[in-house]
């Protein structure tokens, strides 16, 4: 069983690795823009870490929700774990730890949904989204650097 903390300055280096090695396939910025993420107060990075180790990552940003300023959408910007220690849950404490942060925002209306995009040929995370309870919202999207089909997921209100 692992920890989870909010990442700090000193994990810019481990989530940028991370990020490039994860998501190559999909574009080359990604090495850059997740650490950049990082620094913004606006997002909420979380480390999944294993014997102090970090193995994984989960980011959120929000969106004012389109047609209403007030509301806001929970978008997961990116999810990561290590491979050696994917299929393990850590993936799925992630998300269960970011519902955790969520819950008193959805609760109060402010946040009126949660939302991803994935790609389409990545089947595994697919499932997880799915068993996490993410049904799709657009199955055209848009296209990745890396020209695979961009999938929006939305779990949809309370």
């Amino acid at each position: 069983m692992g920890t989870i903390r909010r990442a700090t300055s000193a994990d810019q280096q481990y989530l940028g690795d991370l990020a490039a090695e994860s998501f190559a396939v999909y574009g080359d910025d990604y090495g850059l823009m997740i650490p950049a993420y990082a620094r913004d107060a606006r997002v909420i990075t979380l480390l999944y870490e294993e014997n102090r180790l970090p193995v994984g990552f989960i980011q959120v940003g929000f969106l004012e929700a389109p047609g209403n300023r007030r509301d806001l959408i929970a978008d997961i910007l990116a999810v990561a774990v290590a491979p050696g220690h994917q299929a393990r849950g850590c993936g799925t404490a992630l998300f269960q730890r970011v519902f955790e942060l969520l819950r008193p925002m959805r609760e109060r209306g402010t946040v009126t949904d949660v939302q991803l995009t994935v790609a389409d040929t990545n089947g595994r995370a697919t499932q997880l989204f799915r068993r996490l309870g993410f049904a799709v919202l657009d199955q055209e999207y848009g296209t990745y650097e890396g020209n695979q089909k961009a999938i929006r997921m939305s779990l949809g209100p309370l």
